[in-house]
């Protein structure tokens, strides 16, 4: 036996770290990275030799982007705190930024897809091995904390948290037969409009509702209240 897959990682990581000044820090990590290879893991050109049926047997030979290849990675954290006994009511207030984003990864195109038959992003492909790239991501969370002394020992902090403060819609998978996480566009081919109309418009909605798939989405808008109690003096 030989070893014929291999992969490498290229890229650069830049972080940037503003100390408290005036009440607010700031962070900053970026990451640009470039992964390629000819097999995503150690199985990669078992599977490719099992389903290549033209010619039979063949195993990429062409350095394609790697299943985990994603270009662009960052996040900024911008906080604000009040120490206490200073700037009055504020004192013990805080209030923190995490912004994050992501470009997207990417995928094997396919001809179609029928989630009827197959729900799985096997298929047909009209492209070369992870030749296509996914939507990238954006979010951003937001907390708000303000801390009371309780005694000499004791302070609570009530808190708001909000995931996904503007409720950002992402995508983060995708069909692959449209690069899209809404619709296969099944539907709009020859076959699908002939299945439709055979089946009807509850078949036609139901699997409309199945490509509306949950796990193609990040999270929605999330709202937290919660309490901290620590029993240590400030």
């Amino acid at each position: 036996p030989t070893n014929q897959d291999f992969g490498t990682v290229k890229g650069f990581a830049f972080s940037l770290d503003i100390s408290r000044t005036s009440y607010a820090s700031l962070s900053l990590d970026y990451t640009f990275s470039i992964a390629e290879g000819t097999g995503s893991s150690t199985t990669s050109s078992y599977i490719a030799a099992f389903r290549n049926i033209n010619p039979p047997g063949e195993v990429p030979k062409v350095i394609a982007p790697l299943d985990f290849d994603q270009r662009h990675t960052g996040i900024l954290i911008l906080d604000f705190y009040v120490p206490k006994g200073e700037f009055g009511w504020a004192e013990m207030l805080g209030a923190n930024f995490l912004i994050s984003f992501a470009s997207g990864r990417p995928y094997t195109p396919l001809e179609t897809q029928n989630l009827i038959q197959n729900d799985s992003n096997y298929g047909d492909t009209k492209g070369y091995v992870n030749s296509s790239f996914g939507p990238g991501t954006f979010r951003v969370d937001f907390k708000l904390e303000k801390s009371f002394q309780v005694g000499s020992s004791t302070v609570i902090t009530p808190y708001l948290w909000v995931e996904n403060l503007f409720e950002t819609v992402n995508e983060v998978n995708v069909w692959r037969s449209t690069g899209s996480g809404y619709t296969t566009d099944y539907l709009t081919t020859e076959e699908g409009k002939k299945t439709s109309r055979a089946n009807g418009s509850d078949w036609t909605n139901d699997y409309i509702s199945k490509e509306l798939d949950p796990d193609n989405f990040g999270i929605p808008r999330l709202i937290k209240l919660g309490l901290k109690i620590n029993f240590a003096s400030l």
